[in-house]
């Protein structure tokens, strides 16, 4: 079925971003059945993913802030990180996070 249903310009707010970047980040996800229709929905699938690479944005762009990072160059390499790293290794990163975030002021 078709899930949650989420129009293009409810996922740029809630996630950032513009349409472009969704609907183009769109189209392989079209072929790996997370968006039923790149201009429409997405899938259960999809938000799931969404809200996962959401959350590695998140958490990698402030902990690369926190460490000294300016702003546009830690959004930027989050962006590169939040696709490419293993749930084993963000797991550790985040656990890492949440337990030092004190001393990462």
């Amino acid at each position: 079925g078709k899930g949650a249903e989420a129009r293009v310009g409810e996922a740029v707010k809630h996630f950032g971003g513009t349409k472009v970047f969704i609907v183009y980040g769109g189209h392989s996800a079209v072929k790996s059945g997370l968006i039923a229709r790149i201009e429409q929905t997405l899938t259960d699938a999809g938000l799931e993913v969404a809200h996962k690479i959401y959350e590695r944005h998140t958490v990698l762009s402030n902990l690369l802030i926190r460490l000294g990072v300016s702003e546009e160059v830690a959004v930027e390499d989050a962006c590169k990180l939040e696709h490419d790293i293993s749930d084993e290794t963000f797991a550790a990163i985040k656990e890492h996070v949440v337990k030092n975030i004190d001393s990462l002021k």
